[in-house]
């Protein structure tokens, strides 16, 4: 947390039905806003990561639509989203 001197002065007020704060389990908007966790821990490890492919390579491999779901004999799932250009994430 600022100092309260500090937050007085980069604090904004707004009013709102809904607050999304999609920062994960130890989200700082929801620590922010005094508000629990509710939710419970997946026994599934995930991991994200943008993947800039060379030039041609999307769409050599069948990407190029921008959206590709592989499904592996052990029950591995990747998807391959297009982010921009080259760009993926996955």
């Amino acid at each position: 947390p600022l100092p309260p001197a500090l937050a007085a002065l980069t604090s904004t007020s707004l009013s709102a039905r809904f607050a999304v704060g999609a920062d994960g389990k130890q989200s700082m908007v929801r620590e922010s806003l005094g508000l629990g966790y509710e939710g419970h821990e997946y026994a599934q490890s995930f991991f994200l990561a943008d993947v800039e492919l060379e030039e041609g390579v999307a769409e050599a491999t069948g990407w190029e639509r921008g959206l590709h779901a592989v499904i592996e004999a052990d029950g591995a799932f990747l998807l391959f989203i297009r982010l921009q250009g080259n760009v993926f994430r996955t």
